[in-house]
């Protein structure tokens, strides 16, 4: 049997799934991600999943199509990585090494990408030729794909969106040097920053004796825990006011919700599409926004069926 393999490395775990030639999931599986080092063993700590799964299903070189592998960082399309920060990753050549590894043949790409990729393959976009896939975790990304491409960018970072600045007055400053970039606002470290120094201040809330969290924070909204709901309500907003940003140069069919906040579902998810109502222009306010069909499995499917897609890239 013929599958393709897909990888989504994450800075906390790493996703694996071996799928049928036509996009089935047969198998999907998560590890630690493996720090030691400064991210010198990463690849082969990926190498040595694989193998053992192979090993355990009777996968042999020759049935494996391809092999994608996601990242979370720049990627140019030859698959050199322009950085990755979770990983602790320079400038690095991931196909090409990953390649002389394994004597398989490796596609790399952004893992928002990829995510994209995989929405359009088997999930909320399938079919389409224009979509814009948001992923909102500990960042927020996103996969732009136009009249049947997928934009990187000329240094691989198209769709940054997170860095869309939706403040110019703040003094919040963000990871990426700037100041009111829409992460800082929208993503869970920044949910969990607000309501930590509300607490600190005096503010009164069932949040003051949980373990803080996106889905603490969101369930606590859903009771309608004051604080929470300002919480969500600011995070939804700069996620509706920034994505319509987004959407002005893209002008997609669709857009695609997905990351781990977005596992909260419609509460959450209604809000963000009330806030980019208010800011989106014109006929794209009737651009559907919805949340992503496969979760947090769309970047291995993206991953896995990126060959299928080679054209787009």
């Amino acid at each position: 049997m013929k599958v393709r393999i897909g990888i989504d490395i994450g800075g906390t775990y790493v996703k694996f799934g071996i799928f049928s030639a036509d996009g089935a999931l047969l198998l999907h599986w998560v590890t630690p991600t493996n720090h030691m080092g400064h991210g010198e063993y990463v690849l082969a700590q990926v190498m040595e999943d694989i193998t053992k799964k192979c090993n355990e299903l009777k996968i042999y070189k020759e049935d494996i199509i391809n092999v994608g592998v996601a990242v979370p960082g720049p990627v140019r399309p030859d698959g050199t990585v322009e950085g990755c920060v979770n990983l602790e990753w320079g400038t690095f050549p991931l196909a090409t090494r990953f390649s002389q590894m394994t004597g398989l043949r490796i596609i790399a790409l952004n893992d928002a990408r990829a995510a994209a990729l995989g929405e359009v393959w088997q999930g909320a976009a399938k079919g389409l030729t224009s979509a814009l896939m948001v992923t909102v975790g500990t960042g927020v990304g996103s996969g732009v794909i136009m009249d049947g491409k997928i934009w990187h960018g000329i240094k691989g970072s198209c769709g940054e969106i997170g860095h869309i600045c939706i403040d110019f007055n703040s003094n919040i400053r963000c990871s990426c040097g700037n100041y009111g970039c829409m992460e800082q606002y929208a993503a869970e470290p920044a949910m969990i920053r607000y309501v930590k120094r509300c607490l600190e201040i005096g503010v009164k809330s069932r949040l003051m004796n949980v373990e803080l969290n996106a889905k603490t924070i969101i369930n606590a909204a859903k009771d309608g825990d004051e604080l929470a709901v300002k919480c969500v309500d600011r995070s939804a907003n700069a996620l509706g006011q920034g994505i319509a940003a987004a959407n002005c140069m893209i002008d997609a069919e669709k857009i695609v919700l997905g990351g781990g906040v977005m596992q909260a579902g419609d509460f959450y998810l209604d809000k963000i599409r009330a806030a980019y109502q208010k800011h989106a222009f014109m006929r794209q306010k009737e651009t559907p926004i919805v949340l992503s069909a496969l979760e947090n499995l769309s970047g291995i499917y993206g991953a896995a069926g990126v060959a299928l897609f080679e054209d787009w890239l």
